[in-house]
């Protein structure tokens, strides 16, 4: 190690050997032209196209029971614009993380595991952009990022780890105050973490990766209510709502109660203003999205 600052050794111990992905060009490119004041149609349209893999990607989102497009010969440019740019933008992220942040030398397990964790990142984003659609503060693309990149370190772990999918399991299980305790005990580190190190590798917004990096300790800091209404308080409190719609305890853990919800939900709804109608409101229209408990059973 020697000619490392004290900060890459630390950085060093924390990754634990795990390599961050890069974000691809493309995404750069897009990236970019969308922080422009006066972003181009245009070129964000030549850049997906100069993708194969992207563009099809984004016309078989297109064509997905959530967007029910049924037109075969919509193009690229179309697809941007009955979207909107920063609807593809968030799709093209999805698409990336999940090509970037897979390892083609997994076993079977992994494969399955890692596949059904990308799902329920998809379902967190949509249910994350959803609730924030009732929530005024918080804009509806940052909710959806905020849902994408939120665990994408348990795909880095999975990958790095051959007994991960039984250790995020056992996390979930209620057996400890945070879910990332678990995490720490057999690993050193944890998904948080290493989320919030590839969020910001990928140039997402500070505030979502501060969020990312504390998302496991949402008991502790949402039970403070003085500083209900801040916007890093609020984007958790939608994130764990999303999660909880979205069932990724299920996911994870094949477990039947969300015993993190148990201890935060009175806590997430106040900060989020959310009564119990508006709750019932909220779990039906996510539900018409194909997204719930049932998907999992």
């Amino acid at each position: 190690m020697s000619g490392m600052s004290q900060n890459e050794v630390d950085l060093e111990k924390i990754l634990k050997g795990i390599s961050i992905p890069s974000p691809p060009q493309m995404l750069v490119d897009i990236q970019t032209e969308m922080f422009d004041p006066e972003p181009s149609l245009e070129r964000i349209t030549d850049a997906i196209v100069m993708d194969p893999g992207m563009s099809g990607g984004i016309l078989k989102t297109l064509r997905s029971p959530f967007y029910a497009m049924d037109d075969e010969d919509v193009s690229i440019r179309q697809a941007v614009l009955l979207l909107g740019m920063k609807t593809v933008f968030s799709i093209i992220n999805m698409l990336c993380l999940r090509s970037e942040a897979n390892n083609e030398k997994l076993s079977e397990e992994q494969l399955m595991f890692l596949n059904r964790f990308w799902d329920s990142s998809a379902d967190i984003a949509i249910a994350a952009s959803l609730i924030a659609s009732r929530v005024r503060n918080i804009p509806e693309d940052k909710a959806y990022l905020l849902g994408l990149f939120s665990n994408v370190g348990i795909a880095l772990m999975a990958q790095r780890f051959d007994n991960y999918s039984e250790v995020i399991a056992s996390s979930y299980s209620g057996g400890t105050e945070r879910i990332v305790d678990t995490e720490n005990n057999f690993f050193d580190t944890n998904h948080a973490v290493l989320g919030y190190y590839m969020a910001k590798s990928w140039k997402v917004p500070k505030e979502i990766c501060e969020v990312i990096r504390i998302h496991h300790n949402a008991s502790e800091l949402l039970s403070n209510r003085d500083e209900a209404g801040s916007q890093i308080k609020d984007m958790l409190a939608t994130l764990k709502l999303a999660e909880h719609f979205s069932c990724l305890h299920k996911v994870l853990a094949g477990q039947d109660l969300d015993y993190e919800w148990q201890q935060i939900s009175k806590d997430v709804l106040y900060h989020l203003d959310i009564n119990e109608d508006d709750y019932i409101d909220l779990e039906s229209s996510i539900k018409e999205r194909g997204i719930g408990i049932s998907v999992y059973q």
